[in-house]
């Protein structure tokens, strides 16, 4: 069913099993298959249904749709990044980053927990990143588990004492614990601080649960800071 989910495949599900009783009435509750529901499985129900699907070019194209949206066939790469999480390492992004950075900051997920929700035009991204890359109080750099980016990290100076940071991770990787991994590695990149600020906006749980748990403590409405230890430094 999985496997079918993936490709698109529209599906039409007779159950023959008991246990077959636990999936398919759900999967069609929500549209991913085609059943029969509570009608008994005649010659004259099955035909029909099959019949309706052969004809309607529209309910073949929602099941497929439906379906490629529980299954996105990345399950391989999710599992073998959380192993190697722990490999997690960071470089300085550099110019061909640009469209992965645009990609993934224009994703719906990273503007609704960012300062500017909107989506970014590409010649402004353009313009911010390559500025961002020349600059001396900006810092971009690119978390990776082996080849795979998996997300983009970046510390503003305040002052002579205090960066600001900010990330967001690639939007098919999220719920993996890997911004942790990114907050912790860029400390060392911040030998020329003792303090790192956070803004996480209202009703952004997760944000709060990542920063907490590596370490940083709420000390105004929205704002979340980390003092370092002087091994750090």
């Amino acid at each position: 069913m999985w496997e079918r989910c993936c490709i698109g495949a529209p599906t039409f599900a007779l159950v023959v099993a008991d246990n077959q009783n636990a999936t398919v009435p759900i999967l069609s509750d929500l549209g991913i298959v085609a059943s029969l529901g509570d009608q008994p499985a005649s010659s004259n129900a099955v035909a029909a249904a099959l019949r309706h699907l052969i004809n309607s070019p529209e309910a073949r194209r929602a099941l497929a749709e439906n379906s490629r949206q529980i299954v996105d066939g990345l399950g391989a790469k999710r599992v073998a990044v959380a192993l190697m999480n722990v490999k997690m390492t960071l470089r300085p992004a550099n110019e061909g980053d640009v469209t992965l950075a645009f990609q993934w900051r224009n994703h719906v997920s990273t503007r609704s927990v960012s300062r500017d929700s909107t989506e970014i035009n590409l010649s402004d991204h353009v313009t911010w990143f390559f500025k961002t890359l020349e600059s001396r109080s900006r810092r971009l750099f690119v978390g990776e588990i082996g080849d795979v980016a998996i997300g983009f990290i970046r510390l503003d100076e305040v002052d002579d004492a205090m960066f600001e940071v900010s990330l967001y991770l690639d939007p098919d990787l999220h719920g993996l614990g890997l911004g942790k991994g990114l907050l912790l590695l860029v400390e060392a990149k911040a030998i020329s601080r003792s303090i790192i600020d956070a803004e996480i906006l209202d009703g952004n749980a997760a944000s709060s649960r990542l920063f907490q748990s590596a370490g940083y403590a709420q000390y105004d409405d929205n704002r979340w800071r980390k003092v370092l230890k002087r091994r750090d430094r």
